[in-house]
C-alpha cells in the first residue's frame, strides 16, 4: 500500500513538472520580447489566458501532426 502511494505522489510530481515546464515554455516569450510584452500590458488579456490558448493550439497541432505526419500510414 506504501509503494502504491508512492507511486502515484511521483507520478504527480513529474506530471506537476512537466505541466510547469509547459506553461514556462508558452509564456516566457512575452516576457523577454520586447515588441510582444508592450502588447501584452495593453491588451485586456491575462496571462493565463494567453497561455491557456496557446496551450491549446499547440496541443491540436501536435495531434494533427502525430495523426498524418508522424503515423506514417
Amino acid at each position: 500500500m506504501i509503494h502504491a502511494i508512492w507511486d502515484w505522489m511521483r507520478f504527480n510530481f513529474w506530471l506537476g513538472l512537466i505541466g510547469l515546464a509547459a506553461g514556462l515554455i508558452v509564456t516566457m516569450p512575452i516576457w523577454f520580447l520586447k515588441s510582444l510584452r508592450q502588447r501584452f500590458l495593453r491588451s485586456n488579456y491575462e496571462l493565463e489566458t494567453i497561455g491557456i490558448i496557446t496551450l491549446v493550439i499547440v496541443l491540436f497541432f501536435i495531434g494533427v501532426y502525430n495523426h498524418f505526419g508522424a503515423g506514417g500510414a
